[in-house]
């Protein structure tokens, strides 16, 4: 498989990633806060920004390794704003990564606890 070819591939990834995100925003917005349907295309979306985060350095290192820095640079430019939003918007509505973060943080206090309780742990002093 040549350059140009897996660079192609990745373009298509990307375009269609991109229309993802773009139509489940759009259908995230018709259903109401807190339903079941508006959790779902916000989890959908952010499936399709993380694969587009991915998908943009690999664009602009396949297009610099064929020295076309312009298309490089467009791809690295636009992998440096959607970074930006993705991070930005990122606590603005319910979906399944925010649950992911609450279980993970929760299970880490519990966690803390139980060592603490069992004495694996220094308990902190008091200041």
């Amino acid at each position: 498989m040549s350059l140009e070819t897996l660079q192609w591939m990745v373009i298509w990834t990307f375009s269609i990633l991109m229309v993802g995100s773009a139509v489940f925003d759009v259908q995230k917005y018709l259903y109401a806060k807190g339903t079941h349907a508006r959790y779902v295309m916000a989890s959908l979306k952010r499936v399709c920004d993380i694969g587009v985060i991915i998908a943009l350095p690999v664009l602009a290192g396949l297009a610099a390794a064929q020295q076309s820095y312009v298309v490089a640079g467009i791809a690295g430019s636009f992998f440096l704003i959607n970074l930006w939003l993705f991070i930005q918007r990122f606590d603005d509505d319910d979906h399944w990564f925010n649950d992911q973060w609450k279980r993970l943080k929760r299970g880490i206090k519990k966690l803390r606890q139980n060592l603490a309780s069992t004495n694996v742990l220094p308990s902190p002093s008091p200041a």
